[in-house]
């Protein structure tokens, strides 16, 4: 079993082992709504990481009850497509609470706040590790004041970083899972490097070891596919909206201003997805990353001569290399950046490795086929797929009964 306190890789195993375990004793002809699980295993890590308390969603999952912590989960995607609906039909904000909707919706935010607000009550009763994410909110001082922050002010900090460390992993981790079900030449790739790795079961190797952290920097196909899938499926697949209030944006060495006022809008999917930017961006293709500098653009395609030219001298910048602007940028760039991201980085690929070291995954009828799951693809503040996405789980060969003795 995992031991040492509140360790981060540790806790993304010990989960990811207990999901493998609840996988394990399901039947192959039995098809799982992976997404769902993932989450609640981004939930439970999370719950461990970043405030140092027990979710149990996955638990919960295995009780099928449906109450307990997991049961959260529909409502935050729900709290997601409400936020959207709200900025698509701003006329039901003068209705207030006369529109059905809008009460609905209300609801929805109150069940949300709610769990967010027994977060915070919960970090605020205990010993916070020094470090963690908890430690370093109750040590968030107001920059006008310089006084610790009230709950009222903590409590949007709390949800943030509550919603990406459970969004970015959970739904990342299902679309990578159906990406390799439809192109079996990756998978095979990927299965040669985790069995170079003795990460892979094997009838020769029935209890492979478990990955540590170390093992992150030595899955290098493996980063390459989660970053491919980041291209086609980025977390917040709408972007980013930003507005400069009190001065004008001069970027490229001054040639080209923005003024203050001006509504900026970087919309993640259409970036990554658009031939302007991408050879064959249709095409999952884990290749392209092998190449040093995949996240900018390519010179050809890249800015006029007169924008280059600015950006040539001015390219300190991490959003920049010397003419090339980026093109890639999955958690967003800047101090605004995705909170979620390092966690993100380390959860995915320990999830992954353990899962796919023990099972082939393959997308189930009731999806409908790449174009079921294509009509399927929803992008609210995140994005997701509609009803989730349901998968058979093939182990490779007999599962041992309990999955848990791998980490011994």
């Amino acid at each position: 079993m995992i031991t040492g306190g509140w360790d981060a890789a540790g806790h993304i195993i010990e989960r990811s082992y207990k999901l493998m375990d609840i996988l394990a004793k399901v039947r192959p002809d039995v098809a799982v709504n992976i997404d769902d699980l993932l989450l609640r295993e981004s939930m439970d890590i999370i719950g461990r990481t970043g405030f140092q308390k027990e979710m149990g969603a996955l638990e919960g999952w295995l009780a099928g009850s449906g109450e307990g912590p997991g049961s959260y989960i529909p409502v935050m995607l729900r709290c997601t497509e409400e936020v959207v609906r709200r900025i698509e039909n701003p006329m039901d904000h003068m209705l207030g609470v006369l529109s059905c909707r809008m009460r609905q919706g209300n609801a929805l935010f109150k069940t949300w706040k709610e769990l967010v607000g027994g977060l915070l009550e919960h970090v605020n009763s205990i010993k916070a590790t020094p470090g963690s994410f908890a430690d370093l909110l109750l040590h968030i001082k107001d920059p006008r004041s310089g006084s610790p922050l009230t709950a009222q002010q903590m409590l949007p900090e709390v949800a943030a970083l509550f919603f990406a460390g459970i969004d970015t992993t959970g739904h990342t981790g299902a679309w990578t899972l159906y990406m390799l079900s439809q192109h079996p030449e990756v998978e095979a790739r990927l299965v040669k490097e985790l069995d170079a790795l003795q990460l892979l079961v094997t009838a020769e190797r029935p209890a492979p070891r478990s990955p540590e952290y170390a093992d992150i920097s030595r899955l290098t196909y493996l980063k390459c596919v989660i970053k491919e899938v980041l291209r086609m499926y980025p977390p917040v697949g709408i972007g980013q909206i930003r507005v400069s209030h009190s001065h004008d944006v001069m970027l490229c060495g001054g040639k080209l201003a923005i003024p203050r006022g001006t509504l900026l809008w970087v919309p993640h999917h259409a970036m990554h997805n658009t031939a302007a930017n991408w050879d064959l961006p249709a095409e999952f293709r884990p290749e392209r990353w092998r190449e040093a500098g995949a996240e900018y653009a390519q010179k050809e395609s890249a800015l006029p001569a007169e924008l280059q030219e600015g950006l040539s001298k001015n390219h300190t910048s991490n959003i920049s290399h010397a003419e090339r602007p980026k093109r890639y940028m999955p958690f967003a760039e800047g101090p605004r950046s995705c909170v979620g991201k390092t966690l993100a980085q380390t959860t995915l690929p320990l999830t992954l490795a353990i899962l796919l070291s023990h099972f082939s995954f393959k997308l189930a009828d009731q999806m409908g086929g790449p174009e079921g799951v294509r009509r399927a693809e929803q992008y609210t503040l995140v994005t997701g797929i509609a009803g989730g996405m349901f998968m058979h789980a093939i182990p490779r060969r007999a599962a041992p009964s309990t999955a848990q003795e791998n980490q011994t």
